[in-house]
C-alpha cells in the first residue's frame, strides 16, 4: 500500500489513470484534470480538491471521508461508492461546484450545505437530509425520489423535481415560482 500524507499535487492532467492500493491522507490536489480514473483499493482522507475537473471515475473497493471540495467539476461520479460506513461523511464541504450526471444514493447527509452549487441531471435517491440546504442552488432535471427532505431548505433553488408521494417534506421551505415543479409529480393539469 503506497501512502501519501500532506501532499500537494499541482496541474495535473491524466486521462485513463489507473490507481490501485493508494491511500492519500490530508493531501490537496489545485488545477487538476482527471477523467476516466480507474481507482481501485484508493482512500482520500481529509483532501482538498481546489479547481479540479473529475470525468467518470471507476470506483472499485475505494472510499473517501470529509472531502473539501471548492471551485471544481464532478462528472458522473455515484458517491455512494466512497462511503466507508454509514455514520462516515463523504464530503465535509462543497463550494462554488458545479456536479453534473452524478449520484447520491442511501447517503446520510443531515444539515448538509449545497448552498450556491450548480447540481445538474443528477439523482438523490434514499438519503437522509434532513435540514440540508439547496439555497441558491440551480438543480435543473434533478430528481429526489425516497428522501427524507424535513426542514430542508430550497429557497432559490432551481429546476428540481421533487416526487410528492415519496419525501418527506415536513417544515421544508421553498420559494414562488419555483415551488410549483412540486406539482410536476401529481400529474395534474393547472389553467
Amino acid at each position: 500500500m503506497k501512502t501519501y500524507e500532506d501532499q500537494t499535487f499541482t496541474d495535473l492532467t491524466e486521462s485513463e489513470l489507473e490507481l490501485t492500493d493508494t491511500d492519500f491522507i490530508d493531501c490537496q490536489f489545485s488545477n487538476c484534470q482527471i477523467e476516466g480514473a480507474q481507482l481501485q483499493n484508493v482512500r482520500f482522507m481529509e483532501c482538498s480538491f481546489d479547481h479540479c475537473t473529475i470525468v467518470n471515475p471507476v470506483l472499485t473497493f475505494s472510499v473517501a471521508r470529509n472531502l473539501r471540495i471548492t471551485d471544481c467539476s464532478l462528472i458522473g461520479i455515484s458517491w455512494a461508492d466512497l462511503v466507508i460506513n454509514k455514520y462516515s461523511l463523504v464530503i465535509d464541504r462543497l463550494t462554488n461546484s458545479l456536479l453534473k450526471y452524478n449520484n447520491f444514493i442511501g447517503l446520510d447527509l443531515p444539515h448538509f450545505s449545497f448552498a450556491g452549487n450548480e447540481i445538474l441531471n443528477s439523482n438523490f435517491e434514499e438519503c437522509d437530509l434532513n435540514g440540508a440546504s439547496f439555497a441558491g442552488c440551480e438543480l435543473v432535471d434533478t430528481q429526489f425520489l425516497n428522501n427524507n427532505l424535513k426542514r430542508a431548505d430550497f429557497s432559490n433553488a432551481h429546476g428540481y423535481f421533487i416526487d410528492l408521494h415519496t419525501n418527506q417534506l415536513q417544515k421544508a421551505s421553498f420559494t414562488y415560482p419555483d415551488a410549483m415543479s412540486l406539482l410536476d409529480s401529481l400529474d395534474i393539469k393547472l389553467n
